[in-house]
């Protein structure tokens, strides 16, 4: 009678627990269970003691005590294999598997819901089976094995369907709705949670209910739909607190906070988020406690106070590891990441991000394993590791498109393009960048395409494309503003803003800077509140408000100091440092610059602290010409020794950045660009203090840098110990030495034109010359008070223009023969900066012209027209006395190599003309072009054997046919004399050319790998000197040939491993390209670094017969044996001889490289 009421008692206590659970009252429940389980072992009932120890592992579940709640489940299990009861076993292994699942111990789940899927086949329990089937796919999907997750979940739900279970059919339907969210697959995911949703009402569950909403606010979520999010997200938790459900309830309020979040509503996200962590606590629910502060670490982080998201990220690490709960634990460890990394720490970050690939490999997360290379490579790429982060990103697309994750392989492509555009690779980073936005708009991802159109603005700003940067953020505001991103409608308004003071539209750049900085202020956004201050400092710093620019240089400051951003606060001192040089403050100035130095030094800013010795640099050469003026002269040289010192360094810190982009040829032409300053000032005060060999060596280090360390590796040739392929003064001096030539240096300083003269026996000599009516105190040259007109390379660069005006190198020449496109009008489209440093220089041609297409429409031949031009001094006399006049009597040897700078590499040297004798210097002597004096002695000083010695690949006029061009069908017409030039030239030569259909680009490409002596191109050119090729593909109708099947590019040219003695390219635009520190980035460099000892280019467009003589006359004097400089010049000579005697035929071409000898 005793047991029978004990047992009535233990039934009590058991429903008890039961309603308490249900209630979110976990003690209560655990008070009731335990008390059940006592009753249990003392009536001996081992069925109902497996019962009660499930129970209880149930209520510790909940509390996210997943070990106290797995070692109940296992004496549920014990018990129940004892006993034989195979439907509480079945159970047993359920709960078990679910545990497992939790703690990220995933094929341990799969082992335990098979074993549970067996029990409930043998038995028939066709419920159990359903829902095993469900937690077998909620395993496969932690797995990335989503395929398989998706087939388990649809047995579920057919099961449900065939038994008639609603909630069964339900839960199904969400389980596949996650998996689909999770892919990308967002319509889809929509679908489910809708069935989802309405059997919930149908059937009057409102737990169920609740949940279907808040599944439906995630999928709109993902998509970027934060305000329909929050809709569902309201709607699931006024059921929860209807029903008295505190767990949804939290859960709600988390979700709340994550869309509020997205919306940059942080301070709304941060007070859900509080009252998401304070129900968890009251639940002792230490999972949800854990995701609540991780969630609060996010807010804070977005909001700039990195110190306090890292406080809450360390609690949201400590609960995961409490718990056992791998994957959280990853979570935290990410978020830790994430935070080191926006403080500018990334060694920490890297740290915490591979603690979070180490857990997701232990756990066999191949989501997790994804996301960790994704990160990683975000953080090398902050970092400058840019090949690093894409080896990382890779490998992140590698798995996500494995998984079917779409949403992951959009991401992918993101971070791959961000990358490729570090590197300087910008049309690879578009490709990516349009992928990453088809996908995002295939699977209907707003937030993805907001973040694409982003990119690609970032990539064509990049490129110099201002109106379709412009295009692209206009894309990217329209959809923040539909989606209520607030906070990438600030990022776009700031990259608005960045085009416009790029473009030199400084009143629309504030505009949108300030705008960028309300939605910052509005969204407690302090990161991007102290970016848009300094963005406006900087615009008003170039409109030259000097006193505004100070004043937002002073918020950035306060700002940059609350949020602990040593970066930003060492940008702050950089910035007014600069400004005071810039008003001639430069002792402040100093003060300030030291200041960025220190934090530079601090935090290891290579970057930045190369700046801040550069600037100091330059303020103390700006004070020693003060005191110069003052006649100090003690002060005057001790300013210009500690100038000197603080160059020294900055060069110290960029070389230590160049030499750690080590192959990166792309990054280390563009990192020059970047520091080019301190090698001309270094030069400067060389030359200021009579040191004109140390003031040789330093311009020469800033010249064809990465070039030279392609050649010499090349060449494996070496120089003076540790040198770090830099010259010294006696390797110079064997450049030189018993050679029959003079080589000319170049060097535009600022004010004056330097040159040096260097000969074999000869001293060197160096001139410093200034150009009549240019004059311009030092002191105004590095401020903002002078127009970019009055800059030395401005005033050059006309004349240069002048000299091309003057030849008429584009009246009369049949240019639609050799040449893609029309010259450019460069002055029409000109913006303010367009002659700093690194930016390309107008071309020969491009200056003083109005162009039209009146004599299109007449049926004119001819390309370029424009109004005669008389000049009171022929531009070509008034370079020859620029450049010649001085040193003529000191070029004693039989010919002259040339190396230029900056407009120089424009100047077509050998029509230029002694106004004395009428005489042009190719009638002189014969010239030659070398882009430095370290790439000169790497060709000379190649081994005779690296060379080819015989054969020949002479390509002309190749069948292009009708092809896509830039996004337009074109055809290109045949070129009948560059065919015959080919010919002539293979038949003196005894081989055979490739011309019209056989000349494709694969044939190309494969017979340029086979090796040969000479090389002749005589096809169509682009404007950037690339060479057009008959397509590798049909050319039918329905098969337009894209670009890539018949340009061969310069990256092609250069991976394409020749080893020419000479390769001549005699196309339109050969000789052209960009105008960087590095030299012209086109055609003929990209012939050098693949091999080639020796190029031959043309500087403009060219007209086709008249090249086909010229090539002829050539040819034929190389093959007597005379070297290519010789054979150049009586080529000219010949040519001034007969019908096409005008300098614009025969004086384009130049000889780049040694002075070959060819014996085909």
């Amino acid at each position: 009678m005793v047991t029978g009421y004990r047992r009535g008692e233990g039934n009590a206590c058991r429903n008890l627990g039961h309603v308490y659970l249900s209630l979110g009252k976990y003690r209560e429940a655990i008070k009731y269970y335990e008390n059940d389980l006592a009753i249990t072992v003392e009536v001996n009932d081992k069925n109902l003691e497996a019962i009660a120890y499930g129970n209880l592992g149930n209520v510790y579940f909940s509390l996210g005590k997943y070990q106290e709640a797995k070692k109940y489940y296992e004496k549920n299990l014990s018990i129940a294999v004892e006993t034989c009861d195979k439907s509480e076993e079945g159970k047993a292994y359920t709960r078990l598997g679910t545990v497992y699942q939790v703690l990220s111990k995933y094929h341990e789940a799969v082992r335990c819901h098979k074993k549970a899927l067996d029990i409930a086949v043998d038995e028939g329990d066709k419920s159990l089976e359903g829902k095993t089937y469900g937690n077998l796919g909620n395993a496969y999907q932690s797995l990335g094995e989503c395929q398989k997750a998706i087939k388990c979940h649809e047995k579920d739900l057919q099961l449900a369907i065939t038994m008639g279970d609603k909630a069964g059919e339900g839960n199904a339907c969400m389980n596949l709705g996650n998996v689909f969210d999770s892919l990308g697959r967002y319509q889809d995911a929509k679908q489910y949670h809708e069935k989802q949703l309405n059997i919930a009402k149908r059937i009057r569950d409102r737990n169920g209910e609740a949940k279907a909403y808040a599944s439906l606010g995630n999928v709109h979520q993902s998509q970027g739909e934060y305000s329909k999010a929050i809709e569902y997200h309201e709607k699931s938790l006024a059921i929860a607190v209807a029903i008295n459900d505190s767990s949804i309830e939290g859960k709600c309020y988390g979700n709340l906070g994550n869309a509020y979040h997205l919306l940059g509503k942080y301070h709304e996200a941060i007070t859900y988020h509080e009252k998401c962590l304070n129900i968890a606590i009251n639940m002792q629910d230490k999972s949800g406690e854990g995701n609540a502060y991780g969630n609060l670490g996010n807010a804070f982080h977005s909001l700039g106070e990195y110190h306090k998201a890292i406080k809450y990220h360390g609690k949201h690490l400590t609960v995961a590891k409490e718990t056992g709960d791998k994957k959280q634990e990853g979570n935290a460890s990410t978020n830790l990441g994430n935070a080191y990394q926006s403080l500018g720490e990334y060694q920490k970050a890297i740290e915490y991000h591979e603690e979070t690939l180490n857990l997701a490999k232990q756990i066999e997360d191949r989501i997790g394993v994804a996301n960790a290379y994704g990160n990683l490579g975000n953080v090398y790429h902050l970092s400058g590791k840019h090949l690093k982060a894409i080896e990382y990103h890779e490998k992140n697309l590698t798995i996500v498109m494995q998984v079917g994750d779409k949403h992951g392989e959009a991401n992918a492509y993101g971070n791959l393009g961000n990358a490729k555009n570090a590197l300087g690779k910008y049309l690879e980073a578009i490709t990516y960048h349009e992928k990453q936005r088809n996908i995002a708009t295939e699977i209907r991802d707003c937030y993805g395409q907001e973040n694409a159109y982003g990119s690609l603005g970032n990539d064509y700003q990049s490129i110099g494309n201002y109106g379709e940067a412009r295009k692209c953020y206009e894309k990217c505001l329209h959809i923040a503003q539909d989606i209520g991103d607030k906070k990438g409608e600030g990022n776009a308004y700031g990259n608005l803003g960045s085009v416009f003071l790029s473009s030199g539209k400084y009143d629309q750049a504030i505009e949108n800077y300030e705008k960028c900085l309300s939605n910052a202020v509005q969204l407690c956004d302090k990161c991007g509140e102290g970016t848009a201050y300094t963005n406006l400092g900087n615009a008003y710093s170039s409109l030259r408000k000097y006193e505004k620019a100070l004043e937002y240089y002073e918020k950035q400051l306060v700002i940059a100091v609350k949020i602990g951003d040593r970066h930003s606060e060492g940008q702050y001192y950089g910035n007014v440092g600069k400004v005071y040089r810039t008003i001639g403050k430069y002792h402040d100035g100093i003060k300030y610059l030291k200041q960025c130095l220190q934090i530079a030094e601090e935090i290891g800013d290579k970057k930045t602290e190369g700046f801040a010795y550069v600037q100091i640099g330059l303020c103390y050469c700006q004070l020693s010409y003060c005191y110069k003026q003052q006649h100090d002269e003690e002060n005057h040289l001790l300013c210009i020794k500690e100038s000197e010192n603080y160059l020294k360094k900055s060069l110290l810190c960029y070389e230590k950045l160049f030499d750690d982009l080590g192959e990166q040829e792309k990054m280390k032409i563009s990192i020059v660009d970047t520091f080019i300053l301190a090698y001309k000032l270094l030069t400067m005060v060389y030359i200021e203090t009579k040191q004109e060999q140390k003031a040789l060596l330093m311009t020469e280090r800033g010249r064809a840098r990465a070039l030279g360390d392609i050649l010499m590796a090349k060449y494996t040739l070496t120089l003076y110990p540790g040198s770090k392929l830099q010259l010294e003064y006696s390797d110079i001096e064997n450049i030189v030495a018993n050679r029959d030539y003079s080589i000319l240096v170049f060097a535009l300083e600022y004010r004056y034109v330097a040159t040096w003269v260097l000969a074999s026996q000869s001293p060197l000599l160096f001139v410093g010359g200034k150009i009549k009516g240019f004059e311009l105190p030092i002191n105004d040259l590095f401020s903002n008070r002078i127009d970019k007109k009055e800059l030395l390379v401005t005033c050059i660069t006309e004349i240069v223009n002048k000299a091309h005006d003057c030849m008429r190198v584009s009246e009369g020449a049949n240019c639609e023969d050799r040449s893609l496109e029309q010259l450019q009008n460069f002055y029409l489209n000109r913006k303010e900066g367009d002659f700093e440093e690194g930016s390309s220089l107008p071309q020969a041609g491009e200056a003083n012209r109005t162009e039209t297409n009146e004599n299109e429409e007449k049926g004119s031949d001819l390309r370029c027209i424009y109004d005669e031009e008389e000049f009171d001094v022929n531009p070509l006399e008034e370079l020859f006395d620029i450049f010649v006049a001085p040193l003529r009597d000191h070029l004693k040897q039989s010919e002259v190599v040339i190396i230029p700078e900056g407009p120089l590499y424009a100047v077509p040297f050998a029509a230029l003309r002694d106004s004395k004798t009428g005489l042009y210097l190719s009638e002189m002597m014969p010239i030659r072009i070398a882009p430095s004096l370290t790439t000169l002695k790497a060709l000379q000083e190649s081994s005779v054997d690296h060379h080819c010695k015989s054969g020949a690949l002479i390509v002309g006029s190749p069948d292009v046919g009708q092809v896509m061009f830039r996004g337009k069908e074109k055809g290109f017409p045949n070129l009948r004399f560059a065919k015959q030039e080919a010919e002539e030239i293979s038949e003196l030569l005894g081989v055979k050319a490739l011309t019209g259909s056989q000349a494709t680009k694969e044939v190309i490409k494969q017979r340029l790998r086979e090796g040969v002596a000479v090389i002749h191109f005589a096809t169509h050119g682009s404007e950037n000197g690339e060479i057009i090729l008959a397509p590798s593909v049909s050319t039918e109708e329905t098969n337009i040939p894209e670009q890539d099947d018949y340009i061969l590019t310069m990256s092609e040219a250069q991976e394409s491993g020749i080893n020419a003695q000479l390769v001549v390219l005699s196309c339109c635009h050969s000789g052209r390209g960009e105008i960087k520190s590095e030299g012209v980035i086109g055609m003929s460099r990209a012939f050098l670094a693949a091999g080639a000892r020796a190029v031959v280019a043309s500087l403009w467009a060219i007209d086709d017969e008249a090249t086909k003589d010229f090539m002829l006359k050539f040819y034929w004097h190389l093959k007597k044996g005379e070297r290519a400089s010789e054979s150049l010049q009586q080529a000219m000579n010949d040519m001034r001889k007969g019908t096409y005697n005008e300098p614009k035929y025969w004086a384009p071409f130049i000889l780049i490289g040694d002075n070959v000898t060819v014996f085909v």
